[in-house]
């Protein structure tokens, strides 16, 4: 639970700063994209009308009147030509530059070509625009944007590793950061796991005591009918508190190694799930005859994995035992134990009671009943089976899922 809140934590801070620097980083990239490609035709613009000088001096001030003087100036040469009608140059506004016949004549294909009043070609790194036509030719103003676009591409490249670099600081920061702000809500969690843990050792020996005395006055020939019904009582609900006490002490001891890790809680080795699956689908078939259905197996052979044998075997045996207990009369018990890559897929599906959306979201917490899905039954239940398996399944670094339709039943899988 704890690591999967101080992961929660850290997913979510990341992701809400990691948004807002994108943002940032993305508004400032587009706007300066925004006022260069204005400034460029803007250039192109005054170029055409006549009122840019390309002979415009170092130092002077920048123009005050125009679009181009309220964006601050510009220092690109325009290249303005006059083409006749077979595209030739027969003007040209003297400006320093010159443009390659090739290069023209590729740039009037691209001019003549598109409808557009002015354009970009990337590939050669001009940007156009086309005055009114006149009686001697057109007039095309040119600027060349290779210098702007190869600062946009390193602004670009900039702000990318901008990005990168306080991602990965966020990241060290913020993991550090959670434990400090988890930390009074895992102090709170341990002591309660140390309470629930410590609680039911200590009620084990008065339960032991009771259930002791108990046997022995069932067991005296002399006590009446009425008295033994009251004894008989006594020994039924310790029996329940009994089991109770044990299953708060597993829950405990799972909860334990799933928060901390502690080896001391499990004892691993490598153990053969596909023959501990079929031994407890084998205990389980009387079980099932007398709730009145049947169990169907299809376990994969020699899938092995390192857990603690007693737990596993534990988290197996309660999806059969929920599975069965719920399952409709006559109807069939599908348990599967299947290898997917490098993770064990464990599943048991019955065919039931359908249980409602709400209530799977809630169907893993301890002492979660509803009247629908898991109403306790003669037979016992606390609801603690299914918090117990996914403390069991948690702890060895799997996940547990419950999926219920009318169509495909109710299905409890892990995924270790």
């Amino acid at each position: 639970m704890l690591r999967r809140l101080r992961i929660e934590f850290v997913i979510i801070t990341m992701a809400i700063v990691g948004s807002v620097l994108f943002a940032a980083l993305g508004i400032s990239y587009f706007t300066s994209y925004t006022n260069q490609h204005d400034l460029t035709v803007a250039t192109l613009r005054q170029g055409l009308e006549g009122s840019f000088f390309n002979d415009k001096k170092m130092g002077a001030p920048a123009p005050d009147d125009g679009e181009l003087g309220r964006m601050g100036g510009f220092g690109q040469l325009v290249l303005v030509l006059e083409l006749d009608e077979d595209g030739n140059v027969v003007w040209d506004n003297g400006a320093p530059v010159s443009i390659d016949e090739a290069v023209l004549a590729e740039l009037a294909h691209a001019v003549v070509a598109s409808a557009a009043e002015s354009g970009e070609c990337r590939d050669l790194g001009l940007a156009w625009m086309v005055g009114n036509s006149q009686e001697s030719g057109t007039h095309i103003a040119i600027v060349d944007v290779t210098t702007r676009d190869a600062l946009l591409k390193s602004q670009l490249f900039n702000d990318v590793v901008i990005f990168v670099v306080t991602m990965l600081f966020l990241l060290a920061l913020v993991r550090s950061l959670a434990g400090w702000a988890l930390k009074p809500v895992e102090e709170a969690w341990d002591r309660q796991r140390t309470f629930i843990s410590d609680a039911s050792h200590e009620l084990k020996t008065p339960l032991s005591v009771i259930i002791a005395n108990t046997q022995i006055l069932q067991a005296n020939k002399t006590l009446s009918q009425e008295s033994r019904r009251w004894v008989d009582s006594t020994a039924d609900e310790a029996a329940h508190m009994k089991e109770l006490v044990n299953e708060l002490l597993e829950l405990a001891r799972a909860d334990e190694s799933a928060a901390t890790g502690a080896s001391s809680a499990m004892v691993r080795e490598e153990c053969d799930l596909s023959e501990l699956v079929d031994g407890a689908i084998l205990e389980f078939d009387a079980v099932a005859y007398e709730r009145g259905c049947t169990i169907e197996a299809k376990v994969a052979p020699g899938i092995t994995i390192s857990c603690d044998r007693s737990w596993m075997e534990r988290a197996v045996k309660i999806f059969l035992d929920n599975a069965t207990k719920y399952a409709a009369a006559g109807s069939i018990v599908r348990a599967s134990l299947a290898q997917e890559g490098r993770h064990v897929c464990y599943s048991v599906t019955n065919q039931g009671q359908v249980i409602d959306e709400e209530d799977l979201e809630h169907i893993f917490d301890r002492f979660y009943r509803t009247d629908k899905a898991r109403q306790r039954e003669s037979s016992g239940g606390f609801g603690l089976g299914l918090a117990i398996a996914k403390g069991i399944v948690e702890a060895h670094g799997g996940q547990i899922s419950a999926t219920s339709s009318e169509a495909e039943g109710t299905t409890f899988s892990f995924v270790i």
